[in-house]
């Protein structure tokens, strides 16, 4: 079962990897702690550079404008939402360097003062939006990290 988190900044979120790398984590679903990490590293290092595929332009101002809209009114992430780029597949790996990349891809995103990238499907997104985005997107995959019984 996954854990219900909710994250009102970085800190918090920081705090919460701070944690869980002390600990052996299992993770709820088909996705490897690594996995996790390096999918929510990408989210943010894109962000503030380029996605590398997007959804037609028409679909991001209509369809993901109303996702999103819904979505940030809800607070948090739906699970089983659709993502064309999610591992199919379970893959381990060093999650040492996974955490190592989350904690600067954090640091990346918050010291980034340029205009952001536009979502692949919601299009382009306030900064302060993106932030929020951000969090409950962290929050909705770090809740499938549950600590080794």
């Amino acid at each position: 079962m996954r854990r219900e988190l909710n994250f009102n900044s970085f800190e918090e979120v920081l705090n919460e990897l701070n944690r869980l790398e002390k600990v052996q984590v299992q993770t709820t679903g088909l996705w490897s702690f690594y996995q996790i990490l390096n999918h929510c590293s990408e989210s943010l290092e894109f962000c503030v550079s380029r996605y590398p595929s997007e959804a037609p332009w028409i679909i991001r101002a209509t369809i993901g404008r109303l996702a999103f809209k819904e979505m940030m009114k809800m607070g948090y992430f739906k699970p089983g939402m659709v993502n064309p780029r999610a591992p199919q597949k379970r893959e381990e790996g060093d999650e040492r360097a996974a955490l190592s990349r989350i904690r600067k891809a954090i640091a990346a995103f918050q010291a980034y003062t340029g205009p952001l990238a536009q979502h692949p499907f919601f299009g382009k997104i306030a900064r302060q939006d993106f932030e929020k985005y951000h969090l409950m997107h962290l929050a909705h995959h770090l809740g499938h990290a549950q600590l080794k019984a």
